[in-house]
Formats: structure tokens, C-alpha cells, sequence
């Protein structure tokens, strides 16, 4: 009896899980519009995230490529949108980031070392935060139109029933569709799916393996460095402005088709992004070196040719993001987005088509 017992207690949770879950009557506008007002549910839980781009590791990604091309475990602490807690777990201990009004502490265990940042970067690459969820979740679902959505059957996801969405951006995008599970009452995301146009199997996927819909106690969001680690104190660093004086060139109104988005304070138009709802392109300057690097990779295996008018060009193809490496006469691009290759290789053309206009320096 009691070995009959350990074993039922054992395999509850799995027993959980395969157990059917009630047809919800949750219509998809009425989910997706819980699920854009769900900043404000507290929650606790354990995150697993899958990306399978298949990108190289280029340089000055960091572990961009670990994130979007393998398997991550977090564990998540959220009170808001300006306090929260996230410890990715790795091999040798824990890479964590406290979140809080005033900026962040990241702590590595494993490495004995914590780092203060002041205020916010406006720009920045993806992080394990952005990967739970409720944030990615939220993030997809603001531009999604009510012609675009439709009701998905209900799942249990981390033992909890929850309501099912599916949005359908157009074709002018490499996202072929968003499937989202979400608790029916809070909105708050529980799991999502993001497939490729043309692809059978999700691109990247974030679901909780355990949750917990309350907010946490603050202290669980508090960090204090131990005594013997190394401390460094800094303050977000201006990635938009520093990228934004590479170059001297205003970049265009129109591009490839699509519209030059309102520039994020500290922009002068020497970078840009373009488009609107899931149809998105971002144009940075690159300095010399680095786009020769990049491009030397991108003419491998891994890359593939493009052709423009004037310079050199390669791309890098992934289910649903594509990037292409432009060095040209003038200046040098990289250009990454959601959109076809052809789309972006058009862009790519008309920045080497004709000498850019030169800019006012601030």
C-alpha cells in the first residue's frame, strides 16, 4: 500500500496533465483582449522556452543564438512590469536578473558576480525575460487585428485549464500563425507557439511547466550581493544613439514599400526601423569591420548570396526572422526583420541604388 501510494503521488502531476480540460466559451477577442491588459497579474513559476532558428553564432550576439536555437529553464517572479525576478538556470548554478523601478542587478552564480544597471536601454537584444509567456505573448498579440484571430481548443498547460487563441498575420510577414493558451479569467499566457509561414513545426515556444497566479512575496525580488562577489556599478548604456552616429547618412522615408516607423527618442535617421503590425524592419549602421566580419560568415554554409547594385551583400534565412549584411560604397547596413527575403533583399538594393543623403549631425 504504501509503495502503491508513492507511486500514484509520484505520477499525479502527469495524471494532471491528461486530464481533459472543459470547452471554454472564452470568444478569441474577449481572450486576446484579457491577455493585452495582463501586465498587472502577479505570478510565480518554472519556464520553458525552445527556439529552433538554427542560427550561427555570430560575433557580438552574445548568447543570443543559445536563446533562440536551443532549450532554456527559468524561474520567474513577476509583481509588475517594473519588478520581477528571473533566474535562468545553467549547468554550473544560475544567471538571474532582479528587475525593479530604478534599474537591475544580473547575478551569476557561477561566476560570483553582480552587476547594477541604472535605467533602461531603448534598445537592446532578447533576454530569458522576454522569452516567458505572458511578456512574449503580450508583446505579439498588441498589433493583431480582430479579423486575425480565431478560437483554439482549450489545453491544460502546468496542470491548469486554460483557453486557446490563434492569430493569423497576412502574408506580407514570415510569421505564419501565433497560438496562445492563456487562463481563461486573468489572461495571463501560459503557453504560446510561433510558427513560420510554410513551417509544420513552432519556431519558438515558451510554456510554464509550474505556475502560480498570485504575486510574489517581495522579498523573493530583493538581491543583495554576498560579500566576496564582484560588483560592478553602471549605467544602461545608449545602444540607440551610439549605433545612430555610425553613420552620416539619413536613411529614407520609404523603403522596400514600407513606411519609416516614428523615431525612438535619441534617433537622428542615421538608423530606422520600418512597417507596421507583424511586417517589421529594422536598418542599423554597422562600422566597416564588423559588417566585413559578419558578411565573411554569411557567404558560407550558413548564409546566402544577395545581389544589390552597388557593394556586397549575404543573408542569413531563418524560419522567422531574416538578416542581411550590406557593405556598401557609402555605408554598411545590416537589415533584419520579419519579412521574405526577396522583401528585404529589395530594401538592401535601394540603399546602394544611390548615394544616401547626408545628415545634420547633433
Amino acid at each position: 500500500m504504501v509503495a502503491a501510494g508513492t507511486a500514484l503521488l509520484c505520477g499525479l502531476p502527469a495524471l494532471i496533465g491528461l486530464l481533459p480540460v472543459a470547452a471554454t466559451a472564452t470568444p478569441a477577442a474577449t481572450l486576446l483582449a484579457r491577455i493585452r491588459s495582463s501586465a498587472a497579474v502577479g505570478y510565480s513559476g518554472l519556464v520553458e522556452s525552445q527556439g529552433n532558428l538554427g542560427l550561427p553564432s555570430l560575433p557580438r550576439l552574445g548568447s543570443l543564438d543559445d536563446l533562440l536555437s536551443g532549450t532554456t529553464r527559468s524561474r520567474v517572479w513577476y509583481a509588475g512590469p517594473n519588478r520581477y525576478r528571473v533566474d535562468r538556470l545553467t549547468a554550473i548554478g544560475e544567471d538571474a536578473t532582479y528587475r525593479d523601478p530604478a534599474g537591475s542587478w544580473s547575478w551569476s552564480s557561477g561566476q560570483n558576480q553582480a552587476r547594477r544597471l541604472t535605467g533602461q536601454s531603448a534598445l537592446r537584444l532578447p533576454t530569458p525575460e522576454d522569452l516567458v509567456p505572458p511578456s512574449l505573448a503580450r508583446r505579439l498579440a498588441a498589433p493583431a487585428a480582430p479579423t486575425q484571430v480565431a478560437s483554439l481548443p482549450a489545453r491544460r498547460v502546468a496542470g491548469r485549464g486554460a483557453a486557446g487563441v490563434r492569430i493569423m498575420p497576412p502574408g506580407t510577414t514570415t510569421i505564419g500563425r501565433i497560438d496562445i493558451w492563456a487562463d481563461a479569467r486573468s489572461g495571463l499566457p501560459l503557453s504560446i507557439q510561433i510558427v513560420g509561414r510554410g513551417a509544420d513545426a513552432p519556431s519558438v515556444t515558451s510554456r510554464f511547466l509550474d505556475v502560480r497566479l498570485s504575486a510574489p512575496e517581495p522579498s523573493v525580488l530583493a538581491f543583495s550581493p554576498p560579500p566576496d562577489a564582484e560588483i560592478e556599478d553602471d549605467v544602461a548604456p545608449d545602444i540607440v544613439s551610439a549605433i545612430d552616429r555610425f553613420s552620416p547618412y539619413a536613411l529614407p522615408a520609404h523603403l522596400a514599400g514600407l513606411v519609416r516607423r516614428p523615431r525612438v527618442s535619441g534617433l537622428g535617421g542615421g538608423a530606422a526601423t520600418y512597417g507596421d503590425g507583424y511586417a517589421l524592419l529594422a536598418v542599423l549602421p554597422l562600422r566597416d569591420r564588423l559588417a566585413s566580419s559578419l558578411l565573411a560568415q554569411l557567404s558560407g554554409p550558413a548564409g546566402r548570396s544577395v545581389t544589390v547594385p552597388r557593394g556586397r551583400a549575404a543573408a542569413l534565412v531563418t524560419p522567422l526572422v531574416d538578416m542581411v549584411v550590406q557593405v556598401g560604397p557609402y555605408q554598411s547596413f545590416l537589415l533584419a526583420g520579419t519579412l521574405p527575403l526577396p522583401r528585404l533583399a529589395r530594401a538592401a538594393s535601394e540603399l546602394t541604388s544611390r548615394p544616401l543623403p547626408l545628415r545634420i549631425q547633433r
